[in-house]
């Protein structure tokens, strides 16, 4: 008989891409807002607002799960220091707390982050014991909703696990950031925008090294946070160049400022790889040429 695992956040990018693959070995339940044709057929889908703590209390399968893998998130779009805070904490710290209320039988927990609750790093690659001092309400709220988890899972004997995600990026990504912009840009023959002289280094994760990431956390169920990253930090220039080199196309290059987000951040992979066995698998050379693709026909 297959474990149960409930998984938060299943509609998302990387949602629908994890519940695909946990659904060959797990028993998977997700909470939603609404169904999702993108969600596979075998998924059990339990209709409920994180926020809506009344519902969630009443829903008779989250008392057995005893194993959960948080992913639901409010996302804002790009990098922004003016997002309004009460709503991401509503929905990443509130829903958490509401969430984790109601699961009395819970004994793991695999919580995605992301690289934005460091802010700006003293230094490079950044490595979990560094310092955290987000420059971002979204990475305010994220750490908020590390800290409680962490809080809560102490109190209650749940192991935890926390992955600090880099950039994800591949086919079916919604959000608006540096490389879907880049090869929309390129595929129009429209100008690339690019803050400065475009020196600043980031380091991206694949979709489906991202789902590994996560079935690693499962199989090891290691306490402690951990930095899921692809671990080759690239530039901005150097990245759209070699995204309009895979395009076919000549790079055109529109200048602007450099924003409050213009430094290097780029994680370390070695405690992924030591303690998970979590080695990202697909170059980014790879990885930019499959959502090329995908935009070349969905554009």
């Amino acid at each position: 008989m297959k474990r149960k695992v409930l998984v938060t956040g299943a509609a998302g990018f990387l949602g629908t891409r994890a519940v695909a693959k946990l659904a060959q070995d797990y028993d998977v339940y997700t909470l939603a807002r609404s169904t999702d044709a993108r969600l596979p057929g075998a998924i059990k889908v339990l209709l409920c607002d994180l926020k809506d703590k009344e519902t969630l209390v009443t829903l008779e399968p989250l008392k057995e799960m005893e194993t959960i893998v948080h992913l639901a998130s409010h996302v804002p779009e790009g990098f922004s220091t003016t997002d309004d805070l009460g709503t991401l904490l509503a929905n990443n710290l509130t829903g958490t707390r509401n969430l984790l209320d109601c699961l009395s039988s819970l004994k793991y927990v695999c919580l995605a982050s992301t690289i934005e609750v460091y802010g700006r790093p003293e230094r490079v690659p950044v490595r979990e014991g560094d310092s955290c001092r987000p420059i971002t309400p979204y990475g305010l709220s994220k750490l908020f909703q590390e800290i409680y988890t962490d809080y809560y899972c102490t109190q209650n004997e749940v192991a935890l696990t926390i992955l600090r995600f880099a950039t994800i990026y591949g086919q079916g990504e919604k959000y608006a950031r540096a490389i879907p912009n880049f090869i929309k840009a390129v595929l129009s023959d429209r100008p690339v925008q690019i803050a400065g002289e475009g020196n600043v280094m980031r380091d991206y994760v694949y979709i489906d090294d991202a789902v590994e990431g996560i079935e690693a956390a499962l199989r090891k169920r290691k306490e402690g946070r951990f930095n899921v990253t692809g671990g080759h930090p690239i530039s901005m220039k150097e990245l759209a160049r070699l995204v309009a080199d895979l395009c076919g196309k000549k790079l055109k290059v529109e200048r602007r400022p450099s924003g409050p987000n213009s430094f290097d951040n780029y994680l370390s992979p070695r405690n992924a790889a030591k303690a998970l066995g979590f080695v990202a698998k697909t170059p980014l050379k790879e990885g930019l040429k499959r959502e090329i693709e995908y935009f070349r026909h969905t554009t």
